[in-house]
């Protein structure tokens, strides 16, 4: 399992040439500003957003050789040529070091014909150290032509509004208006209304940009506090009134201070400054797109406060934010997709991250726990699924369990390391996070008591002796007329792949789950059982007998079968 830890240079030479998302340069240049580092078997590069770190013979003899070629001006085959390496060689090196942003294109130009190697400034450094952030800009020149095209228009306080278009101006934003109480006639590209105080509304202004579909970026200095976003566009999000409803819900920022009054109204600038560059420059993070940023300037502390539109109605019973947002709605839309335009494609490079290769490999697994070998002939549903069999079964067997096992979260095959694997159900990033457990209390081969389902090795590990078994009669109320023959209980792989997802992980081992459950079902009925999905249970009586911490492996679903479905109503 040592090499499911690497992606081989080959295998992502052919990633980068097959995959549409990625587009590695085509004249390749070194991104601006950084420091590279050798080592005794390979190279340091510091500069970029994340430290980088290329060991291997090929890294340490063949990329230093390549470095001083890669300036901008040069084909890959003219880059061959001169070091006289091979062509799939070369195209190795690129495309590592372009997943791994130290390269740009040095044959983008900007309106006026200036190219990678022509352009010298600060922020075109900066620009290009964190262009893999994003991924959107294929050069640092890119980024200076989108900023020189932008028309930015800032309204509200004059001060603090003055401050931030000077700020934009600097950082190389073409078209900056400063407005003070007269709106444009032309509707920019992005409008910030920026307030000194609590007593600013700045509800004429966004009902301005509500009228004219143009995106808006509220600020509000109160104090030392600055309240940044949510970016709003009418097609997509909240409506500033209903964010500033929401604002108004939470504790009111302010207070008295010792900071330097300039200070806290420079810092403020910088700050929005720094949004609006990401946002239009597409470059570095925008916390904005995900609610509203509070930072407290004299603590140096942010937090992001997720706002959600409220539906008409809603369930009587469902918990609520302080601002009156069910708590799921606010779950679904901290982690919901951007408009296409606002995707980075940096965010799908994640999928080729060694260490997330190596997750879809990993397993639930009972070490110390008895295990039977499961049949692999015999079990294979009879018909298309979803039609009904010709005889319905008169009993629950072991092969109608390990048919279920194998097909609602099994694998079609012994993968080795450097393969993907291959599942029978699909799962979010092939992460494989739904874990099964079997809860037998009259299965034909089967001992009665607790199983979990080893899917890499396609075995059941005795979990409970019969004594301890639950009483699936508990389940009577909510699955139907008589005991069921056997339960399996689905739980998540939340801790693994939430170490790929973040909080996007508690939606897919939901989403997983269900397809999981629907797909067994469709085997059960093929196999003349009577499946049953409960719509509730009881998770801490089932953590308690599967011994889960529930935290991080939630339980995500029941399915009760029976063994004739003639008793399925």
């Amino acid at each position: 399992m040592a090499n499911s830890k690497l992606i081989s240079a080959q295998d992502m030479r052919r990633a980068v040439a097959t995959d549409p998302q990625f587009r590695a340069p085509t004249r390749p240049a070194v991104c601006r500003g950084l420091v590279v580092v050798p080592l005794p078997d390979g190279i340091l590069v510091e500069g970029t957003p994340s430290r980088q770190v290329l060991r291997g013979a090929a890294t340490r003899d063949l990329v230093p050789k390549l470095i001083p070629l890669f300036d901008g001006t040069r084909e890959l085959l003219e880059i061959a040529e001169q070091a006289d390496v091979p062509m799939e060689h070369v195209q190795q090196v690129v495309a590592l070091l372009y997943t791994c942003g130290l390269l740009e294109e040095g044959a983008s130009a900007t309106a006026e014909g200036q190219t990678a190697a022509d352009t010298d400034d600060h922020a075109v450094t900066f620009w290009s150290r964190n262009l893999d952030s994003t991924r959107v800009n294929r050069s640092a020149v890119e980024v200076v032509a989108r900023l020189e095209n932008a028309r930015v228009t800032v309204a509200g306080d004059a001060d603090h509004a003055a401050l931030v278009r000077d700020g934009l101006v600097e950082a190389g934003v073409g078209q900056v208006t400063l407005i003070d109480s007269k709106l444009p006639d032309v509707a920019p590209d992005l409008l910030i209304a920026v307030a000194g105080d609590e007593r600013t509304d700045l509800h004429p202004v966004a009902a301005w940009c509500a009228e004219r579909g143009v995106p808006l970026l509220p600020a509000r200095l109160s104090g030392t506090t600055l309240d940044l976003g949510p970016y709003i566009d009418p097609q997509f999000t909240v409506s500033y009134e209903e964010a500033e409803r929401q604002r108004a819900t939470g504790p009111i920022p302010g207070g008295p201070s010792a900071m330097d009054e300039g200070v806290v109204r420079t810092v403020a600038a910088a700050l929005i400054v720094n949004q609006v560059m990401a946002i239009v420059g597409r470059v570095g993070s925008t916390s904005v797109l995900r609610g509203l940023v509070r930072n407290d300037l004299e603590t140096w502390r942010q937090t992001i406060h997720v706002l959600a539109p409220i539906p008409d109605r809603a369930d009587g019973g469902s918990a609520l934010t302080p601002a009156g947002v069910p708590l799921a709605l606010a779950f679904e839309t901290s982690v919901a997709f951007p408009p296409r335009k606002l995707i980075n494609p940096r965010d799908h490079q994640v999928h080729y991250k060694p260490g997330n290769i190596a997750l879809q490999h990993e397993s639930k697994r009972w070490p110390s726990a008895r295990t039977i070998a499961l049949p692999d002939e015999g079990i294979s549903p009879q018909g298309p699924l979803g039609i009904a069999p010709v005889r319905p079964a008169e009993y629950v067997e072991l092969g109608h369990l390990t048919s279920l096992l194998l097909r609602g979260a099994g694998r079609r095959e012994d993968p080795t390391p450097a393969r993907h694997v291959q599942r029978w159900a699909p799962t979010g990033g092939n992460l494989g996070s739904v874990q099964l457990h079997a809860i037998a209390a009259d299965v034909a081969g089967l001992e009665a008591g607790t199983w979990g389902y080893e899917s890499a090795a396609h075995q059941l590990a005795r979990l409970s002796d019969a004594a301890d078994v639950m009483d699936l009669g508990e389940f009577d109320r909510l699955g139907g007329e008589g005991a069921p023959a056997a339960a399996i209980v689905l739980t998540g792989a939340l801790a693994r792949v939430a170490s790929k997802y973040s909080a996007f992980a508690w939606r897919i081992v939901h989403l997983d789950a269900g397809v999981a459950i629907a797909q067994m079902c469709h085997v059960a009925r093929s196999l003349g059982l009577a499946p049953r999905p409960l719509d509730r249970w009881d998770d801490l009586r089932l953590a308690e007998l599967l011994d889960l911490e529930l935290d991080i492996e939630p339980v995500t679903g029941v399915l009760l079968l029976r063994p004739s479905a003639e008793k399925e109503s």
